[in-house]
């Protein structure tokens, strides 16, 4: 479970505390016993099968109540407290992450939060943080090469344009001719890489007058019609009298949000947390 819910055997190992290589042999033998194909794995990411999808949807949640269940007997049964410091992009914190903590807070009423919806990257540790949330690869993020990562959902760009528009663009040929919102580039040209439903990689070179540096800006201007842009699709689905999706067989390359934290010794209320998201967003592609 710990492989699926990381996104990669050593992101699993790192959690577990133990060797890479330990992890891959417990899989195997948990494929043997129940003589099924569990992962698809390639060089790079793996894939669950049919069957790996099916156990995994029927045991995570059990999995996740007895651990908090140990969790709580080792407490003493006494209620998680304190206070969560969280910092996010402002675009995820506020179509996605405000929602889940108010949902995770209406459980716990004694934990409290201090939320940071910024695109700045934050140093957890020099500044106090508990959990960053941040889009994957995260090497950006100032020390982060002593942060543990955990994957929280794969997130996918789609071609948006404004609702009210009457074109109509049926090819990416024609879609070339448009003006684009521009997403930091400090050019009025971008070229823009998108996958076909054959797992075909086409790059479309766009042009545009306005260059933003947050998918907020960007999906308000796509909406006034200063053009199409290349933006997360949960700014469509959640604006879909505004925005409506371009091309739709066309995405980009999907990536991941991750969550960062500094130890893996957590505080009860930020494990929770970390429990709470990942059992609500993990099927999420935003």
């Amino acid at each position: 479970m710990r492989v699926v819910r990381n996104g990669s055997f050593a992101a699993a190992a790192r959690e577990l505390d133990v060797p890479k290589s330990t992890v891959s042999r417990r899989l195997n033998r948990l494929e043997a016993a129940l003589d099924v194909k569990l992962l698809h794995r390639g060089p790079r990411k793996f894939t669950l099968t049919t069957e790996g999808n099916r156990l995994f949807d029927s045991v995570h949640t059990s999995i996740e109540q007895v651990e908090l269940a140990i969790h709580t007997a080792l407490q003493g049964g006494a209620l998680p407290q304190g206070h969560i410091r969280i910092t996010a992009p402002e675009d995820f914190g506020r179509l996605v992450l405000l929602d889940e903590l108010q949902a995770f807070g209406a459980l716990w009423p004694e934990i409290s939060f201090e939320v940071d919806l910024s695109n700045r990257y934050v140093d957890l540790v020099q500044e106090g943080y508990d959990l960053a949330i941040r889009a994957a690869p995260s090497a950006t993020v100032p020390g982060a090469s002593n942060l543990i990562t955990r994957r929280l959902l794969s997130s996918t760009l789609c071609i948006a344009g404004s609702a009210s528009s009457t074109d109509t663009i049926e090819t990416l040929d024609e879609l070339a001719k448009q003006p684009f919102v521009l997403f930091r580039q400090p050019s009025r040209r971008q070229d823009l890489e998108l996958l076909a439903p054959n797992g075909r990689k086409h790059r479309l070179s766009v042009e545009g007058r306005f260059v933003v540096h947050d998918y907020g800006s960007m999906a308000t201007l796509i909406a006034q019609g200063a053009g199409y842009g290349l933006i997360p699709g949960m700014h469509v689905d959640h604006s879909k009298a505004l925005l409506k999706r371009v091309l739709p067989s066309y995405a980009a390359v999907t990536s991941n949000i991750v969550m960062l934290y500094p130890s893996r010794q957590l505080p009860r209320r930020v494990s929770l947390l970390l429990e709470h998201l990942s059992r609500r967003l993990g099927d999420r592609k935003p």
